[in-house]
């Protein structure tokens, strides 16, 4: 697909992330992803499009550190090689915790950060506003629908701010989905805040590209 960014503003971009001919081939012999190289700058919002199968989910998981590359690198600007913290990823599934209600799966990695229940309070009820669930936080995951559940797993990811959101097709069964797509990419006060979607029909922001 074509770049819809002036070609000015790519130049003088300030990059976050650059991956370098990454490969990867599993021990079975497939080949999932073949020289792929992409660099994403900050404030930058990227939807990577193809067919079923292409290798979009496994570029975003060896981003992630989940699955391992076969040849070629990813460099963040930085430095280093440790980068968890930079980083959120929403699956395709909610992934929640059953036995918590919802402001608990949303606090869960502030939690694991030493942020108290009430430091996390304000950046909480500010994720679940933004994914229009405020009115739950008090629900447990059963008493809800499939699509809310997978809003809070998307509120979860929002709440630590992360230099770069990975999103893997989380919003293509929920209503609204182009709607909640902006509020996730716009939503944040991260200055660096950055998103690496797999989505179909995303809004970008001006000034932002689809590659």
């Amino acid at each position: 697909m074509p770049n819809t960014q002036p070609i000015d503003q790519i130049l003088n971009m300030a990059s976050l992330l650059e991956l370098r001919n990454i490969h990867k081939r599993y021990d079975s012999g497939t080949v999932a992803l073949t020289d792929m190289s992409l660099v994403v700058g900050e404030h930058e919002f990227v939807s990577l499009l193809g067919p079923s199968g292409c290798g979009k989910s496994t570029a975003l998981k060896m981003i992630a550190g989940l699955s391992s590359i076969t040849s070629g690198s990813i460099a963040w600007s930085s430095g280093g090689t440790d980068h968890a913290h930079d980083m959120s990823f929403v699956f395709q599934e909610p992934t929640l915790m059953p036995w918590s209600t919802v402001f608990d799966n949303v606090w869960l990695p502030l939690r694991l950060a030493g942020k108290s229940r009430e430091q996390a309070r304000e950046p909480v009820e500010s994720a679940l506003q933004t994914v229009g669930l405020a009115q739950f936080a008090r629900a447990y995951p059963r008493e809800l629908s499939g699509g809310m559940m997978m809003r809070v797993s998307i509120a979860r990811a929002m709440v630590t701010q992360p230099r770069l959101l990975l999103m893997d097709e989380p919003t293509a069964a929920l209503p609204g989905a182009r709607d909640l797509d902006r509020q996730c990419a716009v939503g944040s006060d991260n200055p660096a805040d950055t998103s690496l979607p797999i989505e179909r029909g995303l809004v970008a922001r001006p000034g932002e590209r689809i590659g």
